[in-house]
């Protein structure tokens, strides 16, 4: 949440490519591993396939380098990414409200867990981050940012009203601020 940002690993260079960005927010919010030709013409729109998926493959080798090189799963035709080999800020916050589903009295766990999830992922999903000439990825991004906004949104509201329901009235405001 907030602006992306990637710390490589020990060693390794930077990731600084906006597309490597992308892919790797795409593969870690969809949680799912995916066909190359489709993950070729949501990046390269503009691009013949073998070229988009040749733009793929070396946007990939520069995404390893930064990161754990068994970061991805996947075979010639399909690429996934191993959610156990990085952490990601906005699934940290989706484990955070499954574990604790924000609704009904919290118990005090459950509320310092979504205390710590809001503050966590308080600011927007991938704040600032834009893709231009790619509008498949661009209207992924703005449904992700609208879910991840109305989830933050009942968060936010139940830790107002778990706040006054036992009389912290400043903490309530603070949470509804």
């Amino acid at each position: 949440c907030g602006t992306p940002a990637l710390v490589a690993a020990p060693g390794r260079p930077p990731l600084t490519s906006r597309k490597g960005l992308a892919l790797l927010a795409y593969l870690a919010l969809t949680g799912r591993t995916l066909a190359r030709a489709s993950l070729a013409d949501l990046l390269w729109p503009d691009r013949e396939r073998a070229e988009a998926l040749s733009n793929l493959r070396r946007t990939l080798y520069r995404v390893r380098a930064a990161l754990d090189p068994d970061a991805f799963d996947g075979d010639a035709d399909s690429l996934g990414l191993r959610r156990e080999t990085l952490w990601v800020d906005a699934l940290a916050f989706r484990d955070a409200l499954q574990a604790h589903p924000p609704h009904g009295e919290p118990s005090a766990a459950s509320a310092l867990a979504l205390a710590d999830a809001a503050r966590l992922c308080g600011g927007a999903l991938l704040d600032g981050f834009r893709l231009p000439g790619c509008p498949a990825f661009e209207e992924w991004l703005t449904l992700e940012r609208e879910a991840h906004k109305q989830s933050l949104c009942r968060v936010l509201r139940h830790l107002a009203e778990a706040a006054l329901n036992v009389g912290e009235h400043d903490a309530a405001l603070r949470w509804a601020g």
